[in-house]
């Protein structure tokens, strides 16, 4: 049960990194005494995760933002967080000729 688990942790850290480095020219963060605030926005939605100070996600959530204004958010489980978030730079991928390339990178593509 523990092992299942520590792979389940250990696909999931995989996967942030990857989001993470996709999307390394707009991550911007906020560093407080007990916990790192990590976050990036495509579109008009804001994908913000919260880490203590040891690296552990406390918290995934999509702000949807308009105006420069949170209008609401919603907490994910960091596999769906990650889903999420690949699925909008997918869809601005196909307006965009630098998203595109990334996502080519990503998937090694090109």
């Amino acid at each position: 049960m523990f092992k299942l688990a520590a792979e389940a942790q250990a696909l999931e850290t995989v996967g942030l990194e990857r989001v993470l480095e996709l999307f390394q020219d707009r991550v911007h963060t906020v560093s407080k005494r007990k916990q790192r605030t990590d976050y990036f926005d495509v579109g008009s939605e804001r994908f913000t995760l919260e880490r203590d100070r040891d690296g552990r996600v406390q918290a995934s959530r999509v702000d949807h933002v308009v105006g420069g204004v949170r209008i609401r958010s919603e907490n994910l489980k960091l596999s769906d967080w990650i889903a999420t978030a690949l699925v909008r730079f997918q869809a601005e991928a196909g307006q965009s000729a630098m998203a595109r390339s990334a996502l080519e990178r990503l998937l090694g593509l090109s």
